[in-house]
């Protein structure tokens, strides 16, 4: 249940700013409105890519932390791989 609590807060806290963002576009184009579709359509555009990159780095950046926190119980062999892999995701 706190879970459940915990993303009605981020998505409320994600929705509030974005809306009184939105409220003053809409406010500012007063005299030429734009359909409303068009508008949630441009923020929208904006926010799938934004949400796909953090995902993305959120995984990279989780992984380079197990990385860190699996690095001294490693034996040799199974450190050189980590090492590698710790390169090729930093690149």
């Amino acid at each position: 249940m706190n879970i459940l609590i915990l993303i009605f807060v981020s998505v409320v806290m994600g929705l509030v700013p974005m809306l009184i963002y939105a409220g003053f576009l809409w406010w500012l184009d007063r005299w030429e409105k734009e359909p409303l579709h068009l508008l949630a359509a441009a923020f929208l555009w904006g926010f799938i890519p934004s949400a796909v990159i953090a995902l993305i780095a959120q995984v990279i950046l989780d992984t380079l932390k197990r990385l860190d926190v699996d690095y001294p119980r490693a034996d040799a062999k199974h450190r050189r791989e980590l090492r590698a892999l710790r390169r090729l995701l930093v690149r």
